[in-house]
């Protein structure tokens, strides 16, 4: 059986509320978490006493909608922000915190995960690295930090909160908000390549790894990122939930055995 390990609730409540009007009241039942969920706190997502299999369906109804709408595997040459994408591969996660602030902050405020780079992989012009980003909130049990999220990532920062004060005010992301930061066909932030460069690097400096494992579900892409120091691209995203996988027969991750 799979465990969720982290699932944002304004995308599955609102964003794709929008196109399944119809699931409102049973979704908004269904998917509940106490808040706030940060990296010393955790949570399950047993159902209730008040949920059933009907309301395990449409959660799974939601999912199956979205596989329809993305684009692919995160890897696709075509994918473009907003996109949405599926992965599935081995990658080390943690959580993590502004490099400016000072005092250290009592709990983290970001979740990151990053596939791990082979040494390989550095000068191949065709990998794409994946990097995504969420808020600790969304977390589903503890998840040990990694410390500060370290030098020149200020940019990457200042967008997760953005899209943290996004979702508490439930809107959606769209490409203007993606313009405020420097994302856009025409040009990029200066700062953009960098901060995703070394946000990367914080979870493949730690050896050996402690938080790691084949993940596996469906982000929004912010940015396709040429590196500053290696030939490849890195696609930044933010997910929608992951997943643990197993070698256990595939199931819905809400359900229990």
């Amino acid at each position: 059986m799979r465990q969720l390990l982290y699932l944002s609730q304004r995308k599955l409540r609102d964003e794709f509320l929008k196109e399944l009007p119809r699931l409102r009241d049973r979704l908004q039942a269904s998917v509940e978490l106490p808040l706030p969920i940060g990296p010393t706190v955790s949570a399950s997502l047993s159902p209730s006493s008040g949920q059933n299999s009907d309301d395990l369906r449409h959660l799974k109804n939601v999912i199956r909608y979205l596989n329809r709408i993305a684009v692919g595997d995160y890897r696709q040459p075509t994918v473009r922000p907003l996109d949405w994408v599926r992965f599935d591969l081995p990658l080390v996660y943690g959580t993590t915190y502004d490099d400016g602030q000072i005092p250290r902050p009592p709990i983290d405020d970001v979740a990151l995960f990053a596939n791990l780079r082979t040494f390989e992989q550095l000068t191949d012009t065709q990998h794409v690295d994946l990097l995504l980003c969420g808020s600790t909130q969304h977390l589903t049990r503890r998840v040990a930090s990694e410390g500060r999220m370290g030098s020149d990532t200020d940019w990457l920062y200042s967008l997760i909160v953005y899209l943290k004060d996004l979702e508490v005010n439930q809107q959606a992301i769209s490409y203007r908000d993606l313009d405020k930061h420097g994302i856009s066909p025409e040009a990029t932030h200066p700062d953009m390549a960098m901060a995703v460069d070394f946000a990367h690097g914080v979870l493949q400096r730690e050896h050996p790894k402690r938080q790691f494992g084949r993940l596996s579900g469906m982000a929004q892409v912010l940015a396709n990122v040429i590196s500053e120091f290696t030939p490849t691209r890195i696609i930044l995203a933010t997910p929608l939930y992951v997943q643990v996988e197993s070698n256990q027969k595939r199931r819905w991750p809400w359900r229990r055995r």
